[in-house]
């Protein structure tokens, strides 16, 4: 398989968009097959990348004898990253909260194309709270996502959090994290679910409960009952 970098115009009624490139020449290769019997696949059709971090895509076509492609990225910005003439993707080092969407075309067949979709994993933040006992999570959940908390004394975790949804658009989520005893250590994570069936992972992140504080702690007294001796035990 050849590819090619030139330049391209294309109107993708699929997706109502317009992938606008510099219009260039270019001449059908080896249009021998019937149209119908001409296909394009990408792989991967989803993919997780954290900040500058490349992906590498491929595309698969059948019913052209020696296909030139050209990449790119539906409505192309500086904040989205970039795709070379061999689908190597990068991503930018503050990509956005939505989705990128990858796009390969056969050249010399403008309605032949394929689209892959690029979700952005950011590391996400772990902070104390007023309640020593208590840990904020923070984390950018992609538009569409949701996201809950793992959490326990080691990586197994076994305790989990409530889900939340991404805010219009993607962004960030902040999580409460309770539920954990005083002066201990304990290991959490994001998990985070996009559309699609994909889920994203964060990395492990530790916090050290503390104390309440003396003045949080009721106190308590017992005056027994005149002419009445305490008895042992508890009730």
């Amino acid at each position: 398989m050849k590819f090619k970098n030139i330049t391209w115009c294309v109107s993708l009624a699929l997706v109502q968009a317009v992938l606008t490139f510099n219009c260039g020449q270019s001449t059908p290769n080896n249009s021998e097959t019937s149209t119908n019997d001409i296909s394009i696949a990408i792989t991967p059709g989803t993919s997780v990348v954290a900040p500058n971090q490349s992906q590498q895509f491929s595309a698969q076509i059948t019913g052209v004898r020696s296909p030139d492609v050209v990449w790119g990225i539906l409505n192309p910005s500086p904040d989205k990253g970039t795709i070379n003439s061999s689908g190597l993707y990068t991503a930018p080092s503050t990509p956005p909260a939505s989705s990128v969407t990858i796009v390969v075309q056969i050249v010399g067949h403008p309605a032949k194309i394929a689209m892959a979709t690029v979700w952005f994993a950011r590391p996400g933040t772990v902070s104390t709270t007023s309640n020593p006992m208590v840990a904020q999570y923070s984390i950018v959940v992609p538009d569409g996502g949701k996201v809950k908390i793992e959490f326990g004394p080691d990586t197994f975790y076994g305790l989990n959090t409530w889900t939340r949804n991404a805010p219009s658009g993607g962004g960030m989520v902040n999580i409460l994290v309770a539920g954990m005893r005083m002066s201990s250590a304990y290991h959490m994570r994001a998990i985070i679910d996009l559309p699609g069936g994909v889920q994203m992972e964060d990395v492990d992140h530790t916090f050290q409960t503390g104390a309440p504080p003396a003045s949080l702690i009721p106190q308590i007294t017992v005056t027994p009952t005149a002419g009445m001796t305490p008895s042992g035990g508890v009730e």
